[in-house]
């Protein structure tokens, strides 16, 4: 847990003020992040396929449960993390067309 434990504080704590809450929800979400990364290992070290009791071949299940894994750390770590600045972006798309035809030419 120490490595993923200390990017995270390190790349949170950049852009947050963290208190003593949001390392417990950081350290939760860096073991979370650990058990993931040992899934991926077993996957590159068995294959991403695996032979099932009947012979046959099924995705690794490893994959599936990796990928769960860092949802929910990112589920845990959402709320640490600041709120995104506003997005300038238009809604509609007339306007979006119009941004990107004023961007392409240059024009106003």
């Amino acid at each position: 847990m120490p490595d993923n434990y200390a990017r995270l504080v390190t790349a949170l704590g950049q852009v947050a003020d963290l208190e003593a809450d949001h390392l417990l929800v950081i350290q939760e979400a860096a073991a979370l992040l650990e058990h993931a990364d040992a899934l991926d290992d077993a996957v590159r070290a068995h294959g991403a396929m695996v032979t099932t009791d009947r012979g046959g071949a099924k995705v690794h299940p490893a994959i599936a449960e990796s990928r769960r894994l860092r949802t929910e750390a990112m589920a845990l770590l959402r709320p640490v993390m600041p709120e995104p600045e506003e997005d300038t972006r238009p809604t509609d798309r007339s306007s979006a067309a119009r941004a990107m035809a004023r961007a392409r030419w240059g024009t106003r």
